[in-house]
């Protein structure tokens, strides 16, 4: 699962958190770099969207401050106006991608999921472990609601129809068992 985001400013704009929302994205609105080192979660921030359309100077700084901390946030995802974008610099690297707002809540979606792949922070299935065994309960497509690995390799796709269920239930207990 991917840590929480970082939001800024807080609270961020409407559309934005209802994009988050809907989306299953954990999240964390902050107001400057002082409450995002304050209110960093354990295991640090997943990555960053930065809201600069209404203080281009303000973000950009807030950028440049959490780039220079002693763990730099990556992924950083700006949100921009048209009208800005001859205010960046490229050299200054203080942002992974950007999306022009107002944005499609789909084109958002994309750009954050390209960004964790990229930085290898994709999203992971919830899996079950027992011994070498892993059950990836989030598997589920038309031909197949259950797969099943050892050591990596795959063992058993188990298609699941209403007569099944109880096939599949008895998979899981044998399995665990």
């Amino acid at each position: 699962m991917i840590e929480t985001l970082l939001v800024f400013p807080a609270p961020p704009p409407p559309e934005l958190s209802q994009c988050l929302d809907q989306n299953g994205w954990v999240w964390k609105a902050i107001n400057n770099s002082d409450s995002a080192l304050e209110d960093q979660p354990d295991g640090g921030w997943g990555g960053g969207i930065i809201v600069a359309d209404s203080d281009i100077e303000g973000a950009l700084t807030l950028c440049k401050q959490l780039r220079q901390t002693e763990n730099p946030l990556v992924p950083i995802l700006l949100l921009t106006s048209k009208g800005q974008i001859n205010s960046f610099k490229i050299n200054e690297n203080l942002f992974d991608d950007f999306c022009i707002t107002p944005f499609h809540p789909e084109e958002l979606e994309i750009r954050l999921n390209n960004l964790f792949f990229k930085f290898g922070k994709e999203s992971q299935p919830e899996l079950i472990n027992y011994g070498s065994l892993i059950l990836n309960i989030e598997t589920s497509t038309k031909s197949c609601s259950i797969s099943i690995y050892n050591n990596g390799d795959f063992l058993a796709c188990k298609e699941e129809t209403k007569e099944e269920f109880i096939h599949s239930k008895k998979l899981i207990l044998f399995i665990v068992d």
